[in-house]
């Protein structure tokens, strides 16, 4: 259901030293000329399409294998999409345009602003599920991430950071990255969970240092809820690159080989594994270059070491 934009994808030059260590395993959806993130519910991937000639993008859905555009208005950047559902169980899309939140409704094509500000505060990052949303108000140099639970107002704020990013919800937890460093050598990006009443708590790592740039991509819940799945990138090492599942009862964690190629994934089921955007050895994250593949990993064997 989440999405991913990464800090440190500008550095070419380091992507194209690294070799990719996986490659999607079913057939492409799309190759896109500008770098994606992509979000699952259920059956349907969504992901943005950059038009060269119009110079803005598309909202993309595939359903079932039948890829077709929103109809929503383009936006001027890739847009931060989570896919998800409304109170009454309707597949939704909700997203972010020039600081204000948006929520698509796919079986009746249609979309509204929601009712959502916070002053001085530029919005982004959504998340739904079950009509509850979290999402992301930066101001001031500084991230707030607000969750929702009802059908009016702002919600309340669950946690405060230089950096707060990728958060996504369950039917009973929140979670997210917070990030301190951010623009360093030494970046620390911290994957949280918490119940949707709770304090939350630090369950994964990455820690940059020297030549390599880590990242936690694409926290996501499983359909259950009872595991969290995401994937650990690291530039520049060329190696430690990981898809990772934790089983929330037990804090169990297990492992499958990854990619540093992955610039967004989103976890859709165990026969399909993740949704991912895989990126070329001379794309960036601003500019066209090899292209941008949209895929799936197919399934993953969880039996890697860390």
């Amino acid at each position: 259901m989440t999405f991913r934009l990464p800090t440190l994808l500008t550095a070419a030059a380091v992507l194209a030293a690294a070799p990719a260590a996986q490659a999607a395993a079913a057939p492409a959806l799309a190759v896109e000329k500008h770098a994606t993130t992509v979000s699952t519910y259920g059956d349907a991937i969504a992901w943005s399409s950059y038009d060269a000639a119009s110079g803005d993008y598309k909202l993309m859905l595939d359903r079932a294998g039948r890829i077709a555009p929103a109809a929503v208005a383009r936006s001027r950047t890739a847009f931060d999409v989570d896919l998800g559902t409304s109170r009454g169980g309707a597949l939704v899309a909700v997203y972010s345009r020039a600081g204000k939140l948006y929520e698509y409704v796919v079986a009746s094509a249609k979309e509204r602003k929601l009712a959502v500000a916070v002053a001085g505060a530029k919005l982004s990052q959504p998340t739904v599920l079950a009509g509850r949303i979290a999402f992301v108000a930066r101001a001031k140099g500084h991230d707030s991430l607000y969750l929702r639970k009802g059908t009016r107002g702002v919600g309340a704020v669950v946690s405060s950071s230089p950096a707060i990013s990728d958060p996504d919800l369950s039917g009973t937890r929140l979670a997210f990255v917070a990030t301190t460093g951010a623009g360093t050598l030494h970046r620390v990006e911290s994957l949280r969970v918490q119940t949707l009443s709770g304090a939350a708590r630090t369950v994964y790592q990455a820690r940059s240092g020297g030549a390599n740039a880590a990242d936690i991509v694409g926290p996501a819940f499983d359909a259950g809820g009872t595991h969290l799945f995401w994937a650990r990138r690291n530039i520049g090492a060329g190696s430690g690159n990981r898809y990772v599942r934790l089983t929330l009862a037990s804090g169990e964690l297990a492992y499958a080989i990854g990619t540093d190629k992955l610039y967004s994934a989103s976890w859709i089921r165990a026969a399909d594994g993740f949704a991912t955007a895989l990126i070329g050895a001379d794309d960036d994250a601003s500019a066209p270059g090899d292209g941008v593949t949209v895929a799936t990993t197919g399934p993953l064997a969880f039996t890697a070491r860390p």
